[in-house]
């Protein structure tokens, strides 16, 4: 069962999300397959990428909104920027392009490339999608705390349960004390998936500032128990609700003479059947 559909069944109730950035990776990709066929669609990927962000980010959580802004984008890369549908008159939402611009743009002319692009962009798959990204959430702030709980448990060494748990805090709150850091500049790198090199903002500097603060605290606890106002009891079962086992053997673990024993019994066995072989 996919996650979609176990939220649809299981979890009706639940408002379930898409990452606008992960949808439009997956379009830029079948855009990119599409553009092999139909060279006049490559130069448009980058511009229906960023539309289909425009259209998420201002569609203020309205699901029709969004589908009728993003399904705007066939015309405009034909070069109609006004048209009507039923009695319903539609503009594009960019200042008017004058003459000179309007002449130099290479827009879609082929019925055939913009048959294709409606088709990859407009099928009842990806518009059912799309009604997950209305409310423009994203994955992004999940993937930088997983960034940051990384440092603190490396992947490539193990832990104990109390050690992952304990480490974990401290990523939240390494986290947490660096939300929202001020713009301080834009720097440039190369993007594989553009293919291209784009700019990023640069942050502040993160602040180890809580990291002192605990190392104070700590030290104050150790110097003086007496300061912890909490039970020792109820603060280990908040921290270790579960009841983990040392490993995940299940089998008592026997003496390592009796595995001894039974590794030179294996061998000599071995030797004697080759013995007898020969």
């Amino acid at each position: 069962m996919s996650v979609a559909k176990k939220m649809r069944e299981k979890f009706p109730t639940i408002q379930h999300e898409y990452d606008v950035w992960h949808l439009a990776k997956s379009i830029t990709k079948k855009l990119t397959e599409l553009a092999k066929k139909h060279k006049e669609l490559a130069d448009w990927i980058p511009a229906i990428r960023n539309h289909l962000w425009f259209a998420a980010n201002t569609c203020k959580g309205d699901e029709k909104l969004l589908i009728t802004k993003w399904a705007s984008m066939i015309n405009h890369v034909q070069g109609i920027h006004s048209w009507k549908e039923g009695k319903q008159n539609y503009s594009c939402e960019h200042d008017t392009m004058n003459e000179e611009v309007q002449n130099d743009t290479k827009w879609v002319e082929s019925r055939a490339a913009v048959a294709a692009l409606k088709q990859a962009t407009q099928n009842t798959r990806l518009v059912n999608q799309l009604k997950h990204c209305k409310n423009f959430v994203h994955t992004s702030s999940l993937e930088s705390f997983h960034n940051v709980c990384l440092i603190y448990a490396p992947k490539r060494m193990a832990f104990s349960y109390h050690g992952m748990v304990l480490r974990t805090i401290l990523a939240a709150m390494d986290t947490n004390n660096n939300v929202g850091r001020e713009i301080v500049g834009t720097g440039m790198r190369y993007s594989k998936g553009q293919k291209a090199y784009v700019l990023l903002n640069k942050y502040e500097d993160k602040s180890d500032k809580w990291r002192k603060n605990l190392v104070n605290r700590i030290v104050q606890y150790v110097a003086n128990p007496s300061l912890i106002d909490e039970d020792e009891a109820e603060i280990m079962q908040l921290l270790f609700p579960l009841d983990v086992p040392d490993n995940i053997a299940q089998v008592e673990k026997p003496p390592k003479e009796t595995l001894e024993a039974k590794r030179m019994e294996r061998l000599k066995a071995a030797e004697k059947q080759q013995s007898d072989h020969n």
